[in-house]
């Protein structure tokens, strides 16, 4: 992917002239979306943050699919979404509250789908 400058004007005391230039006119590094760390709008986030919002997708994706597989494909996002929850545990990243609440809700529906499974397949051997 390559990286992106966005022009944007900055006002800047004029005893800060000096420095502002310094730093203006340094190399700046990509950071993740494209944008610079001098020209990002966003604030800056800790690693931890993006490590946060990845668990969280995979939290939420997992719940997706949980939720989804009671309607259409039951075994199949099922498993699925037991895999993206299997996931979860190789990754190092902390989950946000949502998150933990979608692998709660992942967690449980696939319960009880695998749990329903397991007694039709017991009560009929």
């Amino acid at each position: 992917m390559t990286g992106r400058r966005v022009a944007r004007a900055t006002k800047v005391a004029e005893s800060d002239v000096p420095e502002a230039q310094k730093l203006l006119s340094q190399p700046s590094e990509d950071v993740e979306g494209g944008a610079t760390a001098e020209t990002s709008d966003e604030p800056e986030s800790s690693p931890s943050d993006g490590e946060a919002s990845g668990c969280d997708a995979v939290a939420r994706r997992a719940m997706r699919a949980a939720i989804i597989g009671l309607f259409t494909f039951p075994v199949v996002l099922h498993l699925y979404s037991l895999v993206q929850l299997v996931s979860l545990i190789s990754k190092r990243g902390m989950l946000t509250q949502s998150g933990r609440r979608n692998v709660w809700m992942a967690v449980i529906v696939n319960l009880l789908v695998f749990g329903t499974l397991l007694a039709l397949v017991v009560s009929h051997g």
